[in-house]
């Protein structure tokens, strides 16, 4: 059990298990997801002398580990310690209401007295009274008291229709005032698991002696086939762009898995079986077999490009290369632009590799700033919030709960982790980006309607009270006007009931 673990234990992690603890590795050699923790889209083989951290996952092979952090030393324990600490700071926004009713109250207690002092001396109790009684029912707080939660409930309420579960009416006043937003790269604004996959044949390498290589379909057909069976996210993107395709995948048999290093399986085509091998330079290695050199070269500007690259080997041979590319989430370049449009910066943070990070990044037009840690991102958003105002965190990963905790407004996707939903100020049910700028002009209309009720409330009790103060306002005119104050106070925040939801038909990238 994860509890009964010490520093200095040494433990094994089976393939597909969560590494509980941080440890490094002693034996073994496994690709390893640390997507949610650190941002990183492709698993990362790890071997002998490399560390692990909590919450990651061994994907393809068995690790023998030493225990070097357990409980609260743990790197996933010092990210939730940050989280925490920034949750636990006062609200940046005070209740205004709270604070006007707190000092208009006895205001009007001491102004009614007053006033009924004056009228007593210049003509009696009777009209003092009537004044007095004026004075106080023309500054009834109704209006002012639900000027604000009336129209932050019904706001709420729109939201909610939407998918959009929000934390209070303070992370909504609080979004209409960021002038800044961050968003994580991988899983945010593109998914490993919907990859595009490019298929680069070397033609000149024959398959066999005196056979032509494989064209383009053939090769995914038959790579996709041996990994079916493999749980990482390259081997889904590998069928995923098969089936996209239209491609039938041959039958396959005697598949072994190569920790960290690759798949290789028989696969039979038309009574004709041949040894196929997806994988990387390691399975290489271990095949005893070499690229050629236009390959070779291939692959290398590939992966300084940001692209993943698996080699093929079929018998004896690399005849290609699969190279697989992050694609952006549905409709990410019309959010850029939208919340460009609505702020003054608008940037990537990533612990996603640069060459990765700069591709997207040069896709949507937007900065992106790669290999930060959980706490880089902090630091970040405070230079941020420094340079423009407050800040917005769009994120999904364990290594975006510290940055989204220490944001004024922390917008989680429900698609991440569960310790990234507990920092957030908003999560998004519906896995569709564009609620983040409709969320925040949803915020800015709701702050202006806030405005105009408070605008109203404060001028017609300032009207009504100079009347009446004067005497020159009936007691029942102004129950009246206190009444009609009310209506429209609720009206005009009712009509945030009326917003359009997202365009549905707007542009994807």
């Amino acid at each position: 059990l994860p509890d009964e673990i010490r520093e200095g234990d040494r433990i094994r992690v089976r393939a597909g298990d969560v590494v509980p603890v941080d440890g490094r590795i002693v034996d073994g050699r496994s690709y390893v997801d640390e997507s949610s923790l650190t941002g990183e889209a492709r698993p990362v083989v790890k071997g002998e002398g490399d560390a692990v951290y909590a919450g990651t996952t061994a994907l393809d092979g068995a690790l023998t580990l030493d225990v070097t952090a357990v409980a609260e030393d743990r790197r996933l324990a010092r990210v939730e310690q940050m989280m925490r600490r920034a949750l636990e700071r006062p609200p940046r926004i005070a209740r205004l209401t709270d604070r006007i009713l707190r000092g208009l109250i006895p205001g009007v207690v001491v102004l009614a007295l007053g006033t009924f002092g004056v009228w007593w001396m210049l003509a009696g109790a009777a009209k003092a009274l009537y004044v007095a009684l004026s004075v106080v029912l023309i500054t009834c707080p109704c209006a002012l008291g639900i000027a604000i939660p009336l129209a932050l409930t019904v706001a709420l309420e729109r939201a909610g229709r939407e998918g959009i579960l929000l934390r209070g009416g303070r992370s909504l006043l609080d979004l209409a005032r960021v002038r800044a937003v961050a968003l994580d790269k991988t899983g945010t604004l593109s998914s490993p698991t919907s990859a595009s996959v490019a298929v680069e044949r070397e033609g000149r390498v024959p398959a066999g002696a005196g056979a032509a290589a494989p064209d383009a379909s053939t090769v995914l057909r038959r790579a996709a086939a041996v990994e079916q069976g493999t749980r990482h996210a390259l081997s889904r993107a590998l069928v995923e762009a098969a089936e996209a395709r239209g491609l039938t995948l041959p039958a396959v048999r005697d598949v072994t898995t190569h920790s960290g290093a690759g798949v290789l399986g028989t696969v039979v085509e038309a009574g004709e079986a041949r040894r196929v091998g997806v994988g990387n330079e390691h399975l290489l290695d271990r095949l005893g077999v070499t690229p050629p050199s236009t390959l070779d070269d291939r692959a290398r500007r590939e992966a300084d490009d940001g692209r993943t690259v698996l080699y093929v080997v079929e018998g004896e041979r690399v005849v290609a290369l699969v190279t697989v590319e992050e694609r952006a989430a549905p409709h990410a370049g019309a959010v850029v632009s939208a919340l460009r449009a609505r702020t003054d910066a608008v940037v990537v943070l990533t612990g996603d590799r640069a060459p990765a990070a700069r591709r997207l990044a040069g896709r949507l037009g937007v900065p992106a700033e790669a290999g930060l840690s959980p706490t880089a991102k902090v630091e970040r958003l405070e230079a941020l919030r420094s340079e423009h105002g407050p800040v917005a965190m769009v994120g999904d990963g364990i290594n975006d709960a510290a940055a989204m905790a220490e944001a004024d407004v922390g917008i989680a996707l429900s698609t991440g982790a569960p310790v990234s939903m507990e920092a957030a100020d908003v999560t998004l049910y519906t896995p569709d980006l564009r609620l983040v700028p409709w969320l925040q002009r949803l915020a800015r209309r709701t702050d202006r309607v806030i405005r105009q009720n408070l605008w109203w409330t404060f001028g017609y009790n300032a009207i009504g009270l100079g009347l009446a103060v004067f005497g020159l306002l009936h007691p029942i005119a102004a129950v009246v006007v206190m009444t009609l104050s009310s209506l429209l106070v609720t009206g005009n925040a009712f009509r945030l009931k009326r917003e359009e939801g997202p365009d549905v038909e707007g542009p994807s990238s």
